[in-house]
């Protein structure tokens, strides 16, 4: 085999990884958007019912909660938006890092700071929605408690859940093997040819 030949081959065998992080970068960017966007929609939303018509209707964000349309001066809840945000500007480092390391002459550690930040960043989006969704547990039990009330999840909580899922997609493509099926390794540690 010719030096031009084994280029070509080398190039056509490298394209696969090459769409594989790229798909894994625009899986975190969509992450970081759902984060985000679903921060502002209502995670949980439950409605108060008084003789057999609605009373009240309560709406709780990753900002702030609502009940009958005003943002009541009593009653606090959680505000997820801000670490919600937190995910998703983490989300955003570790695309940048990923399209990095989607180079074809990008270095092995690029690859491996890629892993890395995706790694940081989708772990801290999942403990964010952990905690998100535990709270929402609380809140739809405690609306559900008042008798005459009913509540569900929102919007928001889905959009949150699908930007978990999304961001630990992104890192399962990242972390598919670069070259001789083996993981991007730390830096200094160079792959088998």
């Amino acid at each position: 085999m010719t030096e031009g030949e084994t280029a070509v081959t080398e190039r056509r065998s490298q394209s696969p990884v090459v769409r594989t992080r790229l798909f894994g970068a625009a899986a975190a960017l969509a992450a970081a958007v759902l984060a985000v966007v679903g921060s502002f929609l209502p995670l949980v939303s439950g409605e108060l019912s008084l003789m057999g018509g609605p009373a009240a209707r309560i709406s709780v964000t990753g900002w702030e909660v609502t009940a009958g349309g005003a943002t009541p001066s009593a009653g606090h809840v959680a505000e997820n938006g801000i670490p919600l945000t937190i995910a998703a500007a983490l989300l955003g480092i570790a695309v940048l890092m990923i399209i990095a390391a989607a180079q074809r002459a990008a270095p092995a550690a690029v690859g491996f700071a890629a892993l890395l930040a995706g790694s940081v960043a989708a772990a801290f989006l999942v403990g964010v929605l952990a905690t998100v969704a535990v709270q929402v547990v609380n809140l739809r039990g405690t609306i559900q408690a008042a008798d005459g009330a009913s509540a569900a999840l929102g919007a928001g909580f889905w959009l949150v859940l699908a930007a978990g899922v999304l961001a630990s997609a992104a890192v399962v493509l990242i972390a598919l093997p670069v070259r001789g099926n083996r993981l991007p390794g730390p830096p200094g540690d160079s792959p088998e040819r």
